[in-house]
């Protein structure tokens, strides 16, 4: 629970962060962001054994393209994160966050046709009211 707590307070304070740098362009910012974690995932595989025989085993054509995919619309998410909280629209870049796990239930309900339960239907609806 406390690593929930901590993340979360970290990724509220974020906001505050990227406010620091208003004159850095979203992308440089973003830029810097793949390279230190490329760096710093690399060294954590190259450290461990077992996530270095797991990632070679993960390495085939289909995954490879699904981490791509992945990739691309993580980027796309932070650039728009990081462009809006430098162009002063932290409120609206928060709502964004906000219905993010609203638009993952409805996908998962109309595309992947998954059901939901009646408590999860009233965690929706609390969320949605949140968000209106």
């Amino acid at each position: 629970m406390w690593y929930g707590v901590a993340a979360y307070s970290l990724w509220g304070l974020l906001t505050l962060y990227w406010r620091l740098f208003p004159h850095v362009p979203a992308i440089q910012i973003l830029a810097h962001r793949f390279v230190w974690s490329f760096i710093v995932l690399a060294a954590i595989i190259a450290a461990s054994w077992q996530q270095r025989r797991t990632a070679l085993q993960a390495i085939n054509v289909r995954v490879v393209v699904l981490y791509a995919i992945a990739a691309v619309l993580i980027g796309a998410n932070w650039f728009l994160y990081v462009y809006s909280v430098n162009n002063g629209f932290v409120v609206e870049s928060s709502l964004g966050y906000f219905m993010t796990p609203l638009v993952n239930v409805l996908m998962g309900v109309v595309v992947f046709r998954e059901r939901l339960r009646s408590m999860q239907w009233l965690a929706v609806a609390f969320a949605f009211s949140g968000v209106l």
